[in-house]
């Protein structure tokens, strides 16, 4: 509401700042809730991957419903206001939930019944705690773990393109297409098609190839080594390139719209595929990776959590995530005068460029994962 009645940009920037402040933790903790209330065996997995999607599928909508809402009112605040229409009784409802973290009512029902609680840590160990988990150990892993490093600038720039499509799309559209704002929002269904598309993709994959990886292993005690999670990243990683490079080189006036927005297609599926083949949700730490490892026939089973284990892959996806919103949002600082000097095809093929010297590293990752594996520092699974 105060970005919608903002009258300069510094307040404008001061509430935006604060939205993100108070909404993160409902990105959080919203893994762990559908953990929490569904069971992963019996349809949990569904539950999951609507979780795992909306950010995205948010992404894609937003232009589309804001775009028409200021088209129509004629002001830019109402794309506040479709925020707040769709937040708000979402923000109502939460005043009725309940807690579904178990250790959490084991406590207060402990509580309540004069049981005597655990020690706990001292306020400087347990701020030493938390420090390193979610900030020392993650710039650590970045800098030092080369598994890390490499998938989280690969996953950052892939979302670092979704980003600067905000930017891309209004000017390539309405420049080329004399699209209005709301025809602008239409072409992102391009990329949410592609979203949707990833999810029986998944199916496929884990259906065929992964499920010949649990037979090897079958019996021994063992799970398939990390690396048999990277099929679907592998095709990921072929399509960005081919949707950056269609998107460039068909979006001219001489060539019909639908061209370039089809090419949203294959980079809403190669994002998804990139995305929760490597990351999948944010764990919460050991119980939530048992959780990752039951969502497996959906695709979101992680990489990095099946590396790392336990509190080590909390801060893995830490880095990952640090990395990922940093480039998100430097991305639409200078989208816009990029395709503006280079133009819709040299633009597109330098981010073509850069996603196909990218393109190895889950390949690379698939055939030397083994080695960087027991080149790390920190406690790995059992393979």
């Amino acid at each position: 509401m105060g970005a919608g009645l903002a009258t300069n940009f510094g307040t404008l920037l001061v509430c935006r700042f604060l939205a993100a402040a108070v909404g993160a933790p409902s990105v959080a903790v919203g893994a762990g809730s559908t953990a929490d209330i569904f069971d992963m065996q019996e349809g949990g997995a569904i539950a999951g991957s609507f979780f795992v999607l909306m950010p995205f599928l948010g992404s894609a909508f937003g232009p589309l419903i804001g775009g028409y809402a200021v088209l129509r009112q004629g002001d830019w605040a109402w794309s506040m206001w479709v925020i707040i229409m769709i937040a708000g009784p979402a923000w109502l409802c939460s005043f009725f939930l309940r807690e579904t973290y178990a250790k959490q009512i084991l406590k207060k029902r402990a509580i309540v019944r004069g049981l005597e609680q655990p020690p706990k840590l001292p306020p400087r160990a347990a701020m030493k705690q938390l420090l390193l988990v979610t900030l020392l150990r993650p710039v650590h892993m970045m800098l030092f773990e080369p598994i890390v490093s490499w998938l989280s600038m690969y996953v950052a720039f892939t979302f670092g393109i979704l980003f600067g499509f905000f930017d891309a799309f209004p000017y390539v559209f309405s420049t080329y297409y004399d699209f209005d704002l709301g025809q602008v929002g239409l072409a992102y269904i391009g990329i949410i098609v592609g979203i949707f598309l990833a999810i029986p993709t998944f199916g496929i994959i884990d259906r065929t190839f992964y499920a010949k990886s649990k037979m090897r292993v079958r019996g021994t005690g063992k799970i398939p080594p990390p690396e048999e999670r990277l099929y679907a990243c592998m095709f990921g990683s072929i399509a960005l390139p081919v949707a950056m490079f269609w998107f460039g080189w068909t979006a001219k006036r001489d060539v019909h719209w639908i061209v370039p927005i089809l090419a949203g297609v294959p980079f809403g599926w190669g994002l998804i595929l990139l995305f929760v083949s490597l990351l999948g949700l944010e764990p919460r730490a050991r119980r939530m990776i048992s959780v990752e490892q039951q969502m497996s026939r959906l695709g979101s089973i992680v990489y990095l959590i099946d590396t790392y284990q336990a509190l080590n892959a909390a801060s893995a996806v830490a880095a990952n995530s640090l990395l990922r919103y940093i480039m998100a949002a430097a991305f639409p600082l200078f989208s816009l005068q990029m395709y503006e000097h280079l133009g819709v095809d040299w633009a597109s093929s330098l981010l073509g460029f850069v996603a196909i010297a990218l393109l190895p590293i889950p390949w690379i990752f698939y055939r030397w994962g083994p080695l960087l594996r027991r080149r790390s520092s920190y406690e790995l699974g059992n393979f």
